[in-house]
Formats: structure tokens, sequence, C-alpha cells
């Protein structure tokens, strides 16, 4: 039971290294009031009022928040996250307050827009396909658009249930992230919290599956981490530069915090190479990549924070919280 234990774990709980990403471009578009509003971006009027921003400050914001827009309305998104991208160009413009509302108002709306999502698929979404979510191993769309309850062959039944798992998922998730902007919760609780929700989700997955369901998934979702492992590292370096300079500008690194902070980042490669190579030559179980994956980010995370004062801690602790955004219906990395 332990060893079904684990791989439903691994199948269900797969996750990368992803650390904190950024928007890969801040050209300006060519028509710049061409870009279309995004559900996922808050309006710069919206901003303005809940920051309490000057007229100077609005107007600096314009052209950001126009390339945030782009980025978010593309079919295939900039490698990274756009709003760390938005945040980052916002910060020098920003006083330390405005900034931490920023980025609580930047959470907010996604938890807005993942109801925005649950609703629409309530009236006739992709749910046939049986999906589980972000996070959870097995979202809404399948992998390359196809839905892994086609992946399963899913009976009706288990359709219907791998659905009601989703939704109490996206229920809890939602619950959490409203904590977090009330500030009813700390990111740690936060963290535990979210951690114990997809556990029991694992938990729930595991009592609708057969053995040779399971077994099929494990092979699906083995071959995607490869596959993420093996995009990671060729994007690796442009990642962490991007990275590196989102880090700056909102924390307002000095030069001694910025060389310490590539040095942490740039270990990681190494470390990746060496997970990605063992599962290729077999001489790496599944189990044990996803640990060392998972000790990779904490340690790496641990790391970062050793070196920040108390007020970056504070703003990098927050900035964490979007570290993980779903693209509900998009292609590209997580």
């Amino acid at each position: 039971m332990r060893r079904h234990q684990q791989n439903i774990s691994l199948a269900l709980g797969l996750f990368l290294l992803t650390g904190m990403t950024g928007c890969g471009t801040t050209t300006e578009p060519e028509n710049a009031n061409a870009a279309v509003a995004s559900t996922a971006v808050p309006s710069l009027t919206k901003i303005t009022a809940d920051l309490d921003l000057t007229t100077s400050q609005a107007e600096k914001l314009v052209a950001p928040h126009t390339r945030w827009s782009a980025a978010e309305n593309r079919d295939q998104p900039s490698d990274g996250n756009p709003a760390v991208g938005f945040i980052a160009e916002s910060a020098p413009i920003l006083d330390r307050s405005q900034l931490l509302g920023l980025i609580v108002n930047v959470r907010e709306n996604r938890v807005q827009e993942n109801e925005t999502f649950r609703s629409r698929r309530g009236r006739g979404g992709r749910g046939d396909q049986g999906g589980i979510g972000p996070r959870g191993g097995i979202g809404p769309n399948g992998e390359r658009g196809q839905g892994i309850g086609l992946v399963l062959d899913l009976t009706d039944e288990q359709k219907t249930a791998m659905q009601e798992i989703r939704e109490r998922l996206h229920s809890t998730m939602s619950a959490l992230h409203q904590s977090r902007i009330d500030g009813s919760i700390t990111v740690v609780e936060f963290r535990t919290a979210a951690r114990d929700a997809r556990t029991a989700m694992r938990s729930a997955v595991e009592a609708i599956l057969t053995d040779d369901q399971v077994a099929a998934l494990e092979a699906h979702q083995l071959a995607r981490m490869v596959e993420q492992l093996e995009r990671r590292i060729e994007r690796f370096d442009a990642a962490t530069s991007r990275k590196l300079s989102h880090l700056t500008q909102i924390l307002g690194l000095d030069e001694a915090q910025g060389t310490a902070i590539a040095q942490i980042l740039e270990a990681v490669k190494p470390e990746l190479s060496l997970v990605l190579t063992g599962l290729q030559n077999d001489e790496v179980s599944s189990e044990d990549a996803r640990a060392t994956l998972q000790n990779l980010r904490e340690s790496t995370r641990e790391a970062l924070m050793s070196q920040l004062n108390d007020d970056q801690l504070e703003v990098f602790e927050e900035l964490n919280t979007l570290r993980h955004r779903p693209r509900f219906g998009r292609r590209g990395p997580s």
C-alpha cells in the first residue's frame, strides 16, 4: 500500500523547481492601445484607486500595464510570470506600502479569475475530460490539449468523481488565497494548508483509479517530468538572468546581495541536470527524483532568504505566493 501511495503521490503531486519567475519581455507593442484587457490583469483604474496612486505614478504605470496585459493575452505567453514582470517595473515607482499592496492586488485578482474560470466550466467547459487542476498533477485540459480522462480511459462515473474532487480542491484553494489576502493566515500557514489539500486530493483520486490506470498515469506523468526538466534546463540561463533582474528591482538588492543570489540561483542548474540524467538512465527512482527536486526548491528558497533583510523578506514572502499561476486553456511552461 505504501508503494501504491508513493506512486500516486508522484503521479499527481509532480512539480518542478520553478522558483519565482517573471515576464520574458519588456518590449512595448507597436500599438499599445490595441492590447485587449485580460481577466488575469486588474485594470489600471482599479490599481490606481486601491493603491492611492498619484497622477504621476499612474501615468508611469501605463506602459508597464499595457505590456502585462499583452503578455497575458498571448496564446503562447512568454516564459515566466508576466505579473512579476509588471511588479518589477512598478517597484521603482511605488513606495514600499504600495508595492506590498500591488502584490496583494494581483493575488486577489487571480482568486477572482479562478472563480470566473470555474463558473464558466460549470456552464459547459471541459469537465467531461476529467481534470484535477493546478498543482495537482492533472490539468483541466490534460497535456498538449488531450484531456487526462482520455489518457486514462475514465468511465463516466470516474469523470464525475474527478470533477467533484477538482471542484473541492479549487474551493479549498480559493478560500486559502482569500485568507492570505485578508491577512488571517501567514505565508507559511498558507503553504502548509495547500500541501495538506493536495494530499487529501491524492487520497481521493487513489480511491477511484484502478491499478492499470495508476500505471498509465505514472508513465504519462514521468514522461512529462523528463520533458519539463529538459525544457527548464534549456531555458535556465535566460530565466535565471530575468529572475535576478526582477529580484533586484523589487527587493532593492545591493551589489553584494546580487552577487550572492546570482551564485545561489546558478547552483541549481547542475543539480537539475543530475536529476534529469538519472531519470533518463534509470539510475534514479521517480520517488527519489521528486524528493530531490522538492528539497532543492526548499534549500534554494532558504538560501535566498538568508541574504535578505527583514523588510526584503516580507516582500519576498508575499511575492512567492505569486510564483505559480495556472494558465487554463494555454500551452506553455508552468
